[in-house]
């Protein structure tokens, strides 16, 4: 089945497969297969609005820890790193735990600063444009949580799973 749906005028973007490192690899394959991005006209590709979030995030970049030798679409200038392992912090990364907010994200106007979201990870997203980084955390070390660039978002953290604070961010995106 298709993982990009055009839905009144919209392109959704399914990634609802149960095991997301085959997840990635499947939808890898499926993005080169179809030529999903060459299919889109021009103008769609520049309306064209995109928010991942936890390992599907990768597609977006060029490499991953994860999955060595799978090339990502390299839409933004970065790559997936493992946490190294340090005393006192259990890997994976799971719970909650604070962003520290930079560079007017969008998808994190009307929040307070330093906002809790949740958090389940074992590897983490180093951004190479600094300035497109929106929001970073520190579990052990200090990681890029969120990157925008564009209509293009990607989130390390599970909006879906971080309450109130998770639905603002869902909404912000919504209304850009």
């Amino acid at each position: 089945s298709s993982f990009l749906k055009k839905v009144e005028g919209n392109y959704i973007v399914d990634f609802s497969i149960k095991n997301e490192v085959q997840a990635v690899t499947h939808d890898f394959e499926y993005v080169f297969d179809h030529n999903i991005l060459y299919h889109l006209s021009k103008r769609e590709r520049d309306l064209l609005k995109v928010m991942t979030y936890n390992n599907i995030h990768e597609l977006l970049f060029k490499e991953s820890d994860e999955t060595p030798g799978a090339e990502g679409l390299d839409i933004l200038p970065g790559k997936i790193l493992k946490i190294p392992a340090k005393d006192g912090f259990k890997i994976p990364h799971m719970g909650w735990n604070s962003l520290e907010l930079k560079n007017d994200g969008r998808l994190f106007k009307n929040l307070p600063d330093q906002p809790y979201v949740y958090f389940v990870h074992s590897y983490y997203l180093k951004a190479k444009n600094r300035n497109e980084v929106k929001a970073s955390c520190n579990y052990g070390i200090d990681f890029d949580a969120s990157v925008e660039s564009g209509n293009v978002f990607a989130c390390q953290f599970h909006p879906e799973k971080s309450g109130e604070t998770g639905l603002q961010i869902l909404k912000n995106f919504l209304e850009i």
